[in-house]
């Protein structure tokens, strides 16, 4: 180190120890961890004498004859070892040697080198200093320069503003102060007498010119030890003059400079003039050991050293090793107390938890298997990465190093070479929710209050009477036109065709926040159950806010999806197929479509089982169930695909409420009162077949984890979005609603069919006709609300509204077939002119013409 302080001629040899040292504590740390190794397969060793000898004592029970005794027998039966015990056993002995490897390879890292310090350099250096000015002459004599020279030396060598930032980026020096963690900042002399040290400090202090030729020598050094350099502002300092330091409790007094006097902006962030301004924990001092004791006690040269980040390094190191134990100590307490739990008593509690959750609402089963679905194809997916070598050899895409790389992740990861056959609990839990989710299917959403009355109770019998439920809900009912047609001719096919329909029906409802209740051949009857409100926070704003606000969200809910479902229908391309398909166009003619009508109503329903203790059906009684499936057979009447009442309609938002058409004020079977009829004018017949991309693949389970999970985000998400923009958004719909140029076109159309329905409702039958014939032609495809309006002033009125009308339709006669057909008699009609007049195209190009013709028809 002396060499070092002298110009570092031999720095290269105190590298070089450096470098034996570190390599000798490598060494250490890789003996222990070879013991460790030993001891692991001593410990595997008395694991396998153990298992050899257990096996012998069940060859030699084997071999007992009868009457002999059999207690080792017995005491082999009652220890025998589940796969259960087994896991625990390999689990805990793989943790601990885990544990033990780890704290035995990182503990020792965390510890703080006793060399940065560097003790040894500021002490020589101190002695080196002081020999120098024992030795100087006056001020300005070779003897004195070369003290300066030397303290110098030492103040560069310990250079705190090097220390504490970088080294010389344009020097190729090896070593600099950054490598220490303490740097010198205060230099002066401790004495009982003030005046000597004056005196001695005169002496002491530095000289201008010398201090600049230094500063010149040292940015022009080339040695390994590179000084590096001092701000300017710094560099004055050193040929300043020495203050007085004095501190309450210290009978001797200190004299010298500081190079932390002032701030620096850049370097210095906090001033310390005197030594004693940084904290005890920050600093130490080294003195001139070459005096006498009395000399010492009566004046000396004092070093300060600023050991901050030495402080700091060993702040962070004690941090570490307090939460490395840390969390050693609870890693090891959770680990071992975690295989039990993982392994019997988490699952346990999991099965109570999921009985619990069934017994509270058995629809949870649903969600409960599908998060166990998801689990299982992630667990798939980390199979097909970490599988064994004979797996990954098959596949000729992968690469040696991607092999090698699966194989050292199974290591690390602890997987054995193929996954093991599942535990008993594991058996257990799947049976459990494959059930719950086999009732949930079969009964569903109204049929959930039978399943949780009958686990609630304490029997092992099962009630199937149980009283039902008065509910609001929203009521749709969807039907299959043709579809007897359809059954003549698929015949055995059908269940497929209807499979297909009801994909997509059931899909969009259940997206839609809804509910498939029955399937009934052609028809599917769907719910919009409002939920119910708790009885601990039921008040006048639970009644009157979010009651309408529950009501209103699911009729949006339910306008939105009929109108989607209308959409997927027409863009299906699986049920495009059917166009072609012979038979149907031999009876349904060449322009056949899978097409859908629906009806929309809201009101109460009593929610229930139907049937005996032989066979129950969980099913919705009420007269609003009946007036539901009325509109979806008004359907036909008005000649569109849906129809709301007023009930839902009144529900939906404002802007909501602006796409549903006022079509009729009507009786229906089912109502007391008058119903008014919405249509949400959708033009099924614009919306094209999607291609079909796929190669025939059925979705793989990762695919249909994914689809899963996309359409249950898609779900959720419907809660806070606002209807009217989804409706307005949807493709599907925006196709059937039409472009900006028919938009405008529907706009005059809608006004002009407002007023003439405003004078049809006021009995100026003659004034609505003439809107009302109007309105047939606007468009590009027959009116169908305008034209049955027509024909229902015309027969048998004449166009004259009786006496006692009050602006009610009554359809009883209609819907019960008593009374005027559906538009199948207008249609022929239609057809029949067309054909006489010549036109070709269809009835789509022709309205104009054939309206003008209602009165010979």
């Amino acid at each position: 180190i002396s060499d070092a302080m002298n110009e570092t001629e031999d720095s290269n040899s105190v590298v070089s120890d450096a470098e034996r040292g570190r390599t000798a504590r490598i060494g250490a740390r890789s003996a222990r961890v070879v013991r460790v190794i030993r001891l692991v397969r001593i410990a595997k060793l008395y694991k396998a004498v153990y298992e050899s000898t257990r096996r012998n004592k069940i060859q030699a029970t084997a071999s007992v004859r009868p009457g002999e005794d059999d207690d080792e027998e017995e005491k082999d039966k009652q220890g025998s070892e589940s796969r259960v015990g087994k896991k625990l056993s390999d689990v805990t002995t793989r943790r601990v040697i885990i544990l033990v490897l780890s704290m035995l390879t990182i503990l020792p890292t965390f510890s703080v080198d006793a060399s940065l310090k560097l003790p040894t350099s500021g002490q020589f250096g101190a002695d080196l200093v002081w020999l120098a000015l024992q030795a100087a002459g006056p001020v300005g004599s070779d003897s004195h320069k070369a003290y300066q020279t030397t303290l110098l030396r030492y103040i560069y060598y310990h250079n705190w503003f090097t220390g504490n930032t970088e080294c010389p980026s344009n020097k190729a020096s090896p070593a600099c102060p950054t490598g220490f963690a303490s740097h010198l900042y205060w230099i002066g002399f401790t004495g009982q007498n003030l005046t000597e040290m004056e005196l001695l400090a005169e002496r002491a202090q530095l000289t201008e010119d010398v201090v600049n030729e230094w500063v010149a020598s040292v940015h022009q050094q080339d040695e390994v030890y590179n000084y590096g350099s001092m701000p300017s502002d710094a560099v004055e300092l050193l040929y300043g003059n020495w203050s007085l330091c004095t501190m309450s409790g210290i009978p001797n007094e200190k004299l010298g400079i500081s190079l932390l006097q002032k701030e620096i902006p850049g370097y210095v962030d906090w001033a310390a003039p005197c030594w004693y301004d940084l904290r005890p924990t920050e600093r130490s001092s080294v003195s001139a050991y070459t005096m006498s004791v009395t000399e010492a006690e009566e004046l000396r040269m004092d070093f300060w050293f600023d050991e901050r980040p030495y402080a700091k390094i060993e702040a962070d190191f004690s941090i570490a090793t307090t939460a490395f134990v840390c969390f050693v100590l609870c890693t090891a307490a959770m680990l071992f107390y975690n295989d039990v739990n993982q392994l019997v008593l988490y699952p346990v509690e999991e099965m109570i938890t999921k009985v619990q959750a069934i017994r509270d609402n058995p629809l949870r089963a649903v969600d409960l298997a599908e998060q166990a679905y998801s689990k299982e194809v992630k667990d798939e997916k980390v199979w097909d990465v970490l599988g064994d070598e004979s797996t990954m050899t098959t596949r000729q895409d992968k690469s040696i190093l991607k092999k090698r790389m699966a194989q050292v992740k199974r290591c690390l990861a602890c997987y054995s070479s193929k996954p093991s056959e599942p535990m008993e609990m594991v058996i257990l839990e799947k049976t459990i929710i494959k059930l719950g989710s086999l009732l949930a299917l079969g009964f569903g959403e109204a049929g959930s209050q039978i399943i949780a009355s009958n686990m609630i109770g304490s029997s092992y019998g099962v009630n199937v009477m149980v009283p039902g439920e008065r509910i609001d809900c929203v009521l749709g009912h969807a039907r299959i036109q043709n579809f007897s047609v359809v059954t003549e001719v698929l015949q055995s096919r059908v269940m497929t065709f209807v499979n297909q329909v009801a994909e997509i029906v059931h899909g969009v409802v259940e997206e839609h926040h809804g509910a498939a209740n029955k399937n009934n051949g052609d028809t599917f009857l769907l719910v919009w159950r409002c939920k119910e409100m708790p009885e601990d926070e039921w008040d006048e704003l639970w009644e009157e806010e979010l009651t309408w606000r529950e009501k209103s969200k699911y009729a949006e809910m339910s306008v939105l999806a009929f109108s989607k479902i209308v959409g997927a229908v027409h863009r299906s391309s699986t049920l495009a197929t059917y166009r072609g398909h012979p038979g149907l166009q031999n009876k349904l003619g060449s322009t056949y479509r899978v097409h859908l009508t629906f009806g929309l109503h809201f009101g109460w329903a009593i929610e229930g089982a139907v049937g005996s203790e032989y066979k129950i059906e969980a099913s919705y009684l009420s007269p609003n169930v009946a007036v539901s499936q009325n509109l979806e057979a008004a359907t036909e009447f008005y000649n569109v695909c849906f129809i709301a009442s007023e009930d839902v309609v009144g529900l939906c938002g404002r802007e909501l409420q602006n796409k549903c058409r006022l079509i009729d004020r009507v009786l229906v079977p089912g109502s007391t009162l008058p119903i008014e009829l919405y249509s949400v004018d959708l033009d099924w017949r614009a919306v094209r077949a999607e291609k079909r991309d796929d190669l025939g693949r059925p979705f793989r389970a990762r695919e249909r984890m994914k689809a899963r999970q996309w359409l249950e985000a898609e779900k959720q998400n419907k809660n806070h979005q606002d209807r009217n923009l989804l409706f307005e958004r949807d493709p599907d719909i925006s196709e059937m609603r039409g472009s900006a140029r028919q938009k405008e076109i529907y706009e005059r159309f809608a006004e002009t069919f407002r007023m003439g329905y405003q004078n049809y409702v006021e009995g100026e039958w003659q004034v609505a006709r003439r809107f009302l014939e109007e309105t047939c032609t606007m468009q590009e495809a027959v009116d169908g609300p305008s034209w049955a309006l027509i024909r229902f002033m015309e027969r048998p009125h004449f166009f004259e509204a009786p006496p006692d009308w009050r602006g009610v339709h009554d359809l009883s006669a209609v819907l019960q077939g008593s009374g005027v057909s559906d538009l199948g008699e207008l249609s022929r009609d239609l057809a029949w002119v067309a054909q006489k007049r010549g036109f070709k195209g269809g009835p789509v190009v022709n309205t104009r013409v054939l309206c003008s013709t209602k009165n010979s028809l």
